[in-house]
């Protein structure tokens, strides 16, 4: 999911209104079908599918945005694009409130919480780089592609090491493209049939799901919620804690471990291929890397919308979630208007703290501090609780994956462009990531609980 801000300084989004009005309109009227369709459930097998408006909010925004008959204008995709950073702001104070109650239970969980990286870096490398190279001759842009989900961050590694031009770039920018159209329905596809197996246990799912992209996250736990409704706020809790913790490690975890590792089997791999009969550029050798600490693209955001502009914009979007809550609630309480102020305010607290601590994530900003004012030791916390408690999570997640589905048109032709073997790697990517962080964080529940 990109979480790029549309560049704009000068100019708020809310002066733009062909763009933004638009696009807001167009978020409401996604968001308040899809929530409105309601949650289905779809038996295969031995499995059950769960399709959740989150979903649908995707697919009927890419609907809108990819059309042939009155497409989305690149400018209003854009701009959809820029306004998901800090609409997911909103959900992810919400989520964040959820971690302070159950830090208690967090605690038995936190080798999990902590080892969740080593399974989304060797799952995407080990499992997905021989089949990028070996099987389908991918050569050097199976070391982008694989090395990680390659969300921005990842970009900004892969662009700095190995420049904008590079077969490793065009790889790495492959699967952020499969990622940011496919990656939540991928997600929820997965959490639903391995939760309806039993193959893993719903917390260690909700770990596994926190793969460094929020859409993801939100498409799996909100698939799992579905099945396990009693362990909701658990489940979303979970996910959480390993989201931050993914905030916090992932971009060094892929610059200094995942990269180097990819680049270091490469070799072993290509020597497979050519036995095999692979040539060109499936066996290609590997370049010098520049120089550089794999950090410095990391920050994408380079023009960013004023403090000011921001808040108008949370303060147009509280509206539209409000608005899909009543859907998704059939109510308004009058609690529930203090509580979306509130994460309002959070959000944009959250987001003013990274401007001028750009080393720290905003989303991990935006947890720590809702965790810390709703932790059993805080003053504010039942008081902060009563308020949010009638807010549903996965309905505010709903507007968010609605602009992101109005978003993807301008990405349609970069699919296309990707070719069929980089959209196997990409899904095969973000499944092994899931799949192992999964399966490390069942291994530390079972045998390194506290």
């Amino acid at each position: 999911m990109s979480q790029t801000v549309a560049p704009t300084e000068s100019r708020s989004l809310l002066r733009r209104t062909g763009g933004f009005w638009l696009v807001t309109g167009l978020a409401l009227v996604v968001a308040a079908i899809s929530q409105a369709i309601g949650p289905v459930t779809v038996h295969l097998w031995r499995s059950q599918i769960g399709l959740l408006p989150i979903i649908y909010a995707v697919v009927l925004g890419a609907v809108v945005s990819m059309q042939r008959i009155r497409p989305l204008p690149i400018p209003a995709q854009r701009t959809a694009a820029g306004l998901v950073a800090p609409v997911i702001a909103v959900f992810m104070a919400r989520l964040g409130l959820l971690i302070g109650p159950e830090m208690k239970n967090l605690g038995a969980s936190s080798a999990a919480l902590l080892l969740q990286e080593v399974g989304h870096v060797f799952g995407s490398v080990l499992f997905c780089l021989p089949i990028a190279v070996v099987l389908l001759g991918l050569g050097r842009a199976g070391i982008g592609a694989t090395y990680s989900i390659d969300r921005e961050p990842m970009l900004g590694v892969i662009a700095e090491r190995f420049g904008g031009e590079a077969p490793e770039y065009k790889g790495a920018l492959g699967t952020y493209v499969v990622g940011t159209v496919f990656g939540a329905i991928i997600a929820a596809v997965l959490a639903s049939v391995l939760g309806s197996l039993g193959v893993f246990s719903p917390d260690a799912l909700s770990i596994g799901s926190a793969v460094g992209s929020t859409s993801m996250m939100l498409g799996a736990v909100g698939a799992l919620t579905a099945m396990f409704p009693k362990q909701s706020d658990h489940l979303f809790a979970l996910s959480a804690a390993a989201s931050a913790v993914t905030g916090i490690t992932g971009t060094y975890a892929a610059a200094f471990l995942a990269l180097p590792l990819t680049r270091r089997l490469y070799p072993f791999w290509v020597r497979v291929a050519a036995r095999l009969g692979r040539t060109g550029t499936a066996v290609e050798p590997l370049p010098p890397m520049r120089r550089g600490t794999g950090l410095a693209g990391a920050a994408t955001d380079t023009a960013r919308p004023s403090l000011r502009s921001t808040a108008a914009t949370l303060g147009v979007f509280g509206v539209v979630m409000l608005v899909i809550q009543v859907i998704a609630t059939r109510a308004l309480h009058p609690a529930t208007l203090g509580g979306m102020v509130l994460l309002l305010v959070l959000a944009w607290v959250s987001i003013a703290v990274s401007r001028y601590l750009r080393w720290l994530p905003y989303i991990v900003v935006t947890m720590a501090l809702s965790t810390l004012l709703s932790a059993p030791f805080s003053p504010v916390a039942g008081v902060i609780l009563g308020l949010v408690k009638d807010i549903d999570l996965v309905a505010l997640g709903t507007p968010v994956l609605a602009l992101v589905g109005l978003s993807l048109g301008r990405d349609t032709k970069l699919l296309l462009a990707s070719g069929w073997k980089l959209v196997v790697v990409a899904v095969t990517v973000i499944a092994a990531s899931f799949v192992c962080a999964t399966a490390v964080a069942e291994l530390s529940l079972s045998f390194l609980s506290f």
